[in-house]
Formats: structure tokens, sequence, C-alpha cells
């Protein structure tokens, strides 16, 4: 369960709701672990690789936002 402590409060939120959990933008992290934890059907390996997909999804697109970002601020700079 250690892998729920990697990420941002909106992977786990992301994480809740792919897992059909309720979960709420005025709910603390502890909570949100807690609620995933418990659920029906949990599953650990299941759940840390979908984990880890949410991760590295968010990654990428912080990457592509960077860089067009970046490329507006040139063009603009002409």
């Amino acid at each position: 369960m250690a892998f729920l402590g990697k990420g941002k409060k909106q992977d786990m939120l992301q994480l809740a709701e792919e897992l059909g959990i309720n979960a709420t933008l005025n709910m603390t992290v502890p909570s949100i672990k807690i609620a995933i934890t418990n659920s029906e059907g949990y599953e650990e390996e299941f759940v840390k690789n979908l984990y880890q997909t949410i991760i590295a999804n968010g990654k990428k697109i912080g990457e592509v936002r960077k860089g067009y970002k970046n490329e507006i601020g040139r063009v603009r700079k002409g």
C-alpha cells in the first residue's frame, strides 16, 4: 500500500474514480487511501498498476503542456 504515497491528490482522485469509488476534492489524502483500500474487490497489484499508469499519463500530459507553452513563447518573441 506504500505505492499510494506517490503521486498527487488529483492522481488519487482519478484512481478512485476509475475504481468506482465516490471520492471528492474535500476529502483528505488519508481518507481517499482508506476508501480505496477498503473498497470491495480491492486487489493491491491491480490497483498499483492502474495507479502507476495514471501517474505516468499525468507526467506525459505535463510535459506536453510545458512544451506547448515554450513553443507559444518562442512564436510570440518572433
